[in-house]
């Protein structure tokens, strides 16, 4: 176990755990039984570890509680907010405005792009979604303003 201080991803994990559990009005027993059922066991007291970021929460954790507490992964793994423009704090990208944040993790254009802006977002686009998703008609995320 890493009793080590979460980073500012890990921290955000842990609240958002917790906040989703809660709204779903769920204990931490509850949770852990419905992973069981869903096939990833984690016990009552991990789960309260991660909750309070005395736990590192794995990518399997991570999709399970996602399925179970049934909101998007993203929704576990960045910051909600109130207000787009907030800064917010991404491991390895540094701070910056939430709005940004999700853009990003969503596929949306690239954290930090380099060269023409245009340019950058297609390649980013290109590189984040799998192929058979990239020619979907009325695909959001090829989709560009500007673009006929």
């Amino acid at each position: 176990m890493d009793e080590s201080p979460p980073d500012p991803t890990a921290a955000t994990v842990a609240e958002n755990i917790r906040r989703a559990r809660a709204r779903r009005g769920k204990s931490t027993y509850e949770l852990s039984a419905l992973l069981t059922e869903a096939g990833h066991t984690v016990s009552q007291s991990a789960l309260s570890r991660m909750e309070r970021g005395l736990q590192r929460v794995t990518v399997s954790d991570l999709m399970a509680l996602a399925v179970v507490l049934d909101v998007s992964p993203l929704g576990l793994l960045l910051p909600l907010g109130d207000d787009g423009a907030e800064a917010v704090d991404v491991t390895g990208g540094g701070t910056l405005p939430l709005h940004r944040a999700w853009s990003w993790a969503q596929g949306y254009e690239p954290l930090n792009p380099e060269g023409d802006p245009r340019t950058a977002a297609w390649e980013f686009r290109l590189y984040s979604l799998p192929p058979g998703l990239r020619h979907l008609p009325g695909n959001p995320y090829l989709t560009m303003e500007g673009d006929e």
